[in-house]
């Protein structure tokens, strides 16, 4: 349910309206936390796996594409800006 959510609120249009940079481990973890979410509540939002938000925070992998566009919108609005 949440892509049918996420695609009907946010279009790529409005998404490209926020600029996105590459976003470090520390960043995304902080991020988090300032949101008060846990891992798994947040990979839920972003559409992804706890397994990749826990990869991220870690630095194993980084987030890209809609991802780094929902992130920067949830950096500026916060989550409540997606959820």
């Amino acid at each position: 349910m949440l892509p049918f959510l996420l695609a009907t609120s946010f279009s790529n249009k409005n998404l490209s309206a926020y600029s996105h940079h590459p976003f470090s481990a520390e960043e995304i973890k902080a991020l988090r936390e300032r949101e008060e979410v846990s891992q798994r509540v947040f990979a839920h939002y972003l559409n992804v796996t706890k397994e990749s938000v826990s990869q991220w925070e870690r630095g194993q992998k980084k987030p890209a594409g809609t991802t780094l566009k929902l992130l920067s919108l949830v950096e500026r609005r916060g989550i409540s800006a997606i959820a």
